[in-house]
């Protein structure tokens, strides 16, 4: 298939690019600090748009727009969401409006011929008109349901970390494979412990056009009382895969199995010093707390070490900072292949396969502790049953796939795949797990 552009479309591109660096990324920094980013819409920004052409950019050339393909759109769409979805989704219902219209609103606007631009007049309240016309979503559901649009798939951190590659993985198999036959953009909503992220899309209910990829930190952030938002809030699309957690040790490290790390505890609970970063009451600190627990330690008296960054801990660990640091099996594995780590367990039910093959298990070491970091799909509350069924069809041929299955694989991840009627009850599971181990660490607030 070609996908190459022409040089028209590679000029819209780049100039959308341009706009949305220099004029929407500010804007959406500032929005992403407040509680309800929708009070502080920025209808300027509207105006500075529609003088490159944005606003009529599908309407005709023989009515005063600039007719642009399909194609063009959808670079234009995706530079703009890139950077704030918000109003690049003002502007895409703008041309949906404009598509059903035709000349009547081309002239309606203001920008077509020279009797339409006497309404320049009403340029201010047209845009308002189609915005209120256009941003409510009916919540009537037809029996099938298929996306009109481009769908956003929302990311509850930054550029760079582990669930922004899964989802923009995600978002590279389902374009080149043709599993949706529209746009997926990939939105960054980073801040407030998923907070901002879920605020998105709480402004979006009963619509399928967005979804979310989340981690296991939504339910913990909840359990210690630093969110009011949890998963139950919302619609369970999917549970996609998970990721055995390991403790690791220097390789000259005088601990060698999980019963020298449970003697030496038993003795003074201070005596190893661990590092679980990323964050207190995060995945890391979890293991620790499962696995101690499990040797029948106190995991309130253990001496742990907070380090911002997993690669501040692997750092921490091999120049002997740290005597002990939990982290998953992909960091965990890359430690000990540079030379510098050895893993004393791994908690998963069963030893894996190849490179995993020499790692014991906890249980085989007598301590009963199977845990897993789980990435699961939400979508918006309110989602009718035929969206929730196109999105349980879409990831459901996502995971077949040649090019998921090798992402698991380099990654060390297990495909734990669960449709959305399956889902609840696992993430349930889940919960009450993580809600018993950061209660045994004297987390959780009584």
């Amino acid at each position: 298939m070609d996908v190459s552009v022409n040089e028209e479309q590679r000029a819209w591109q780049l100039k959308a690019r341009k706009f949305a660096e220099e004029e929407l990324r500010p804007i959406s920094l500032k929005r992403d600090r407040y509680s309800d980013p929708r009070e502080t819409f920025d209808w300027e920004i509207i105006k500075k748009g529609s003088k490159l052409g944005l606003r009529t950019a599908v309407v005709a050339k023989e009515w005063g727009g600039h007719g642009i393909d399909f194609v063009t759109q959808a670079l234009v769409m995706a530079e703009l969401a890139r950077c704030e979805s918000a109003i690049a989704k003002t502007f895409s219902h703008c041309w949906k409006c404009q598509r059903r219209e035709g000349k009547g609103m081309a002239t309606f606007l203001g920008q077509g011929t020279a009797p339409a631009r006497k309404l320049s007049a009403l340029y201010i309240g047209a845009a308002v008109v189609v915005l209120a016309g256009t941003i409510t979503f009916s919540q009537a559901q037809p029996s099938t349901w298929r996306p009109e649009r481009a769908v956003e798939m929302i990311v509850p951190a930054g550029p760079g970390g582990g669930i922004d590659g899964m989802t923009r993985e995600i978002e590279r198999i389902l374009q080149n494979n043709r599993i949706v036959d529209v746009p997926v953009i990939v939105v960054n909503k980073a801040g407030g412990g998923q907070t901002i992220a879920m605020n998105y899309l709480d402004q979006h209910v009963g619509d399928g056009h967005y979804v979310l990829h989340s981690t296991m930190s939504l339910m913990t952030n909840h359990i210690l009382g630093r969110s009011k938002v949890n998963y139950t809030d919302y619609t369970p699309l999917a549970i996609l895969y998970s990721e055995y957690m390991t403790l690791v040790v220097r390789p000259d490290s005088p601990l060698k199995t999980g019963r020298d790390i449970q003697e030496k505890l038993k003795g003074d609970p201070k005596s190893i010093s661990i590092a679980v970063g990323i964050a207190v009451g995060g995945t890391n600190h979890l293991t620790i707390a499962l696995v101690t627990k499990a040797m029948g330690i106190d995991v309130k008296k253990l001496k742990t070490v907070v380090f911002q960054t997993a690669g501040d801990t692997k750092t921490a660990v091999m120049g002997g900072h740290v005597d002990l640091a939990s982290m998953s099996i992909g960091n965990a594995l890359r430690g000990m292949q540079e030379g510098g780590l050895r893993i004393i367990g791994i908690t998963s039910d069963r030893r894996g396969e190849g490179s995993l093959a020499e790692i014991p298990t906890w249980k085989e070491q007598g301590f009963d502790v199977v845990f897993t970091n789980t990435r699961f799909t939400l979508g918006p509350r309110g989602m009718g049953p035929a969206q929730t069924a196109y999105w349980d069809a879409i990831l459901a041929r996502l995971v077949q796939t040649s090019e998921w299955k090798s992402y698991l694989q380099k990654g060390h991840f297990v495909s734990e795949y669960l449709e959305s009627k399956q889902s609840p009850q696992r993430l349930e599971k889940i919960y009450k797990q993580l809600k018993g181990a950061l209660a045994d660490a004297g987390l959780v607030k009584e």
